[in-house]
């Protein structure tokens, strides 16, 4: 997944980033490694006791980049699971992916007839 994004962002920006932040499902000593290897700042979480050795960024570029983690992505997420019931995978068929996609189009129908009553 940290190899992905990285190409990712080298395909479209022409260059690595600065600092790469994601939860505990990225953890992995390789990828802390390619990280410190190619000297972007590490936000990845660890999981478990975190080791000494560990080169953490300064606390401070930390709680920023969480910070910048949480107001853009994980409200709209924990939304999404709870009142559009997507907290599993039910559909595991080759239909999942419509059902899914039913699900995010209703949650922006949603939001877009609040937004329109609202002005």
């Amino acid at each position: 997944m940290v190899r992905a994004a990285l190409r990712r962002h080298r395909r479209t920006f022409g260059r690595d980033p600065a600092e790469l932040i994601a939860d505990r499902g990225a953890h992995s000593p390789q990828n802390h490694r390619l990280l410190k290897r190619k000297g972007i700042i590490d936000g990845i979480q660890y999981r478990g006791k975190i080791p000494k050795k560990a080169g953490l960024a300064a606390p401070s570029t930390l709680k920023r980049m969480y910070r910048q983690r949480a107001a853009r992505g994980e409200g709209l997420i924990g939304i999404f699971k709870t009142r559009y019931h997507s907290h599993r995978n039910r559909y595991l068929n080759r239909s999942a992916q419509v059902w899914i996609s039913m699900g995010m189009i209703a949650m922006n129908g949603t939001w877009a007839a609040k937004k329109s009553l609202a002005a």
